[in-house]
């Protein structure tokens, strides 16, 4: 089966960007495969692409807005992003969850890369009936206070401990009632965050 490796910005991390100490990686769901062939490289290429203007891909430009960047490059430079699935699903998939195989190897995928890469906050964009097919945080999940829509709760893996932030991918018509609840979620410390 082909894993799709992670967009791991060059500038992801590092201080005195506009993102700072932050280590976000971005989650969303999967590719959807039209016409391309589905290699490891996938997620990789796509927002290299996005960042060179070689490719549209509305669904990411609105998770960036939700950032309050407008342009790709120096927004992707900055963070690590992945899809919860690990390789591109097929049209007749693309109202499902994708296959088992799929759901199998995504938790534990999902957990590695998140050990691996050491994010401290985790911003999950994700229909809300997918959120649960995504491991369970060591913690209960709570409701994210000013933002009851949605929920938050604690990764542990090996040593390290992230932030998990369950959004919903922004519609069209969402950017601008998201970007608050971003900018509280970046304003949180990086405690392996609590929010208070």
């Amino acid at each position: 089966m082909v894993e799709h490796d992670p967009w791991i910005g060059p500038d992801y991390g590092k201080t005195g960007t506009s993102l700072g100490e932050h280590r976000i990686a971005i989650v969303g769901y999967a590719h959807f495969r039209k016409g391309w062939e589905d290699t490891d490289r996938v997620t990789i290429d796509r927002i290299s692409k996005l960042i060179s203007n070689d490719l549209k891909m509305p669904s990411l430009a609105r998770v960036r807005n939700c950032f309050g960047f407008n342009k790709h490059k120096g927004f992707w430079e900055q963070v690590m992003f992945f899809n919860y699935l690990p390789n591109c699903v097929e049209e007749e998939e693309w109202i499902g969850k994708g296959t088992t195989e799929q759901i199998m190897v995504a938790k534990p995928r999902f957990l590695h890369l998140i050990e691996k890469h050491r994010p401290s906050k985790v911003l999950i964009f994700t229909p809300k009936e997918r959120t649960a097919d995504f491991p369970r945080p060591g913690s209960k999940l709570e409701i994210l206070q000013p933002f009851p829509k949605f929920h938050w709760g604690t990764y542990s893996v090996g040593d390290h401990r992230a932030s998990a932030f369950f959004l919903r991918r922004p519609r069209p018509t969402d950017v601008e009632w998201l970007r608050p609840v971003v900018k509280y979620i970046l304003d949180l410390s990086n405690v392996g965050g609590v929010p208070k």
